[in-house]
């Protein structure tokens, strides 16, 4: 059974590594149930691709951090900065250039998804070491994480890193500011 830091980080994992075929998505349900001092997140769901149903079971931390934070101050054990890069991109792909058009329900679902876009990449920033300016070629360890690297190693630089995550909070601030659309 693998750990989690976070439901949010059990979540992520789930969607990147639902199933074996690689074609398709789950979607899941989730319960939690407590087993030996424990809490399991068990998620159930079909493939949208082969039709088969999976099943995965992740320990999660009974204290919670709060979303959209994934975990912790260390690196993750569960997934790699290539994934939480990705998922950052995906995130952020949602929110529109220009926002002054969006109505306050559309506006609100932008802010949700630029915080995870920024909490994702807070986690790949995470792998680097202090004194270093970049996640180290060992840390992808799955093939999404390797194919993210390979295709532009310098996404992968704190400077690139930082100057992206203010990139993501300008573009919050801008959706503070801007005035609702009317519906």
């Amino acid at each position: 059974m693998v750990r989690a830091r976070s439901m949010q980080e059990a979540q992520l994992f789930v969607e990147l590594h639902a199933c074996a075929c690689g074609g398709g998505q789950v979607v899941a349900d989730h319960e939690l149930q407590r087993s030996d001092g424990e809490v399991i997140a068990r998620f159930v769901g079909v493939c949208s691709a082969c039709g088969e149903q999976q099943d995965f079971e992740v320990v999660v931390p009974f204290k919670q951090v709060l979303p959209p934070a994934f975990g912790g101050p260390g690196p993750s054990a569960l997934l790699d900065p290539g994934e939480f890069l990705w998922a950052s991109d995906q995130s952020a792909a949602r929110v529109p250039v220009d926002v002054s058009h969006l109505d306050q329900g559309e506006r609100s679902a932008a802010a949700v998804a630029l915080r995870y876009a920024m909490s994702a990449l807070d986690e790949v920033i995470k792998f680097i070491a202090v004194g270093s300016g970049r996640v180290p070629a060992e840390a992808f360890i799955t093939e999404l994480g390797r194919a993210m690297y390979q295709a532009d190693p310098e996404r992968f630089t704190l400077t690139e890193l930082r100057e992206r995550l203010v990139s993501y909070q300008t573009g919050l601030a801008d959706l503070q500011r801007a005035t609702p659309a009317r519906s």
